[in-house]
């Protein structure tokens, strides 16, 4: 199932392919817009409805998921029904662009969320994953990589990568960003927490 939320909406070619391959699509609420206007139909539409056009909100009203709890943004609200429905695999677009805090609401909630969730974000840019343990992911020489961990002290080994981690713990979430691929996977591992990936797009 691909999320739709209301940032920018898809350029790139990657998550294009996979928003148009998707059935069903769920916007979070004013995600519709834009969603109609490259000629896609939504699945379902999720969230309190403040930013839905009125013409869609009438067009699709049987597709309508009307969630108005205030303290969640319409992206969680997505994610609470998704878990209640037993909808655990997800393709997130749509989370960038517009503003910057967003953007890092967004991603520090879908982190939240992968542990109980399997996400992975499409960007513009690229892909983030979140993986637990250990994990053999598929990449290219010369992807740019990056690592995020929430934890100051997590002991992460790394194999593959242009400069590696053996029992390396990343401090701070900044510690991480701009590693490079030299292979066509490379392998994270650690004992506990979950991690934040990010690869760039060829």
């Amino acid at each position: 199932v691909v999320i739709l939320a209301n940032g920018s909406f898809p350029t790139h070619s990657i998550p294009l392919a996979i928003l148009k391959s998707s059935n069903p699509v769920i916007c979070c609420d004013g995600a519709v817009n834009s969603l109609e206007k490259a000629g896609l139909s939504p699945g379902l539409i999720i969230g309190d409805m403040d930013s839905i056009q009125p013409a869609l909100l009438e067009k699709y009203k049987n597709q309508i998921v009307h969630l108005m709890e205030q303290s969640d943004s319409d992206l969680e609200k997505t994610l609470k029904f998704c878990l209640d429905k037993n909808i655990l695999k997800l393709n997130c677009l749509g989370i960038s662009g517009f503003r910057e805090d967003h953007l890092l609401s967004n991603l520090f909630l879908l982190w939240n969320y992968s542990n109980q969730l399997d996400i992975n974000v499409y960007t513009d840019f690229g892909q983030f994953s979140f993986i637990s343990n250990k994990a053999v992911l598929t990449s290219f020489p010369g992807q740019l990589v990056s690592i995020f961990s929430k934890i100051p002290d997590l002991k992460i080994t790394t194999n593959n990568l242009k400069f590696q981690l053996i029992d390396t713990p990343l401090p701070f979430l900044y510690k991480g960003c701009s590693n490079e691929s030299l292979s066509d996977s490379f392998m994270i591992e650690f004992q506990d927490g979950k991690l934040m990936i990010f690869q760039k797009y060829r």
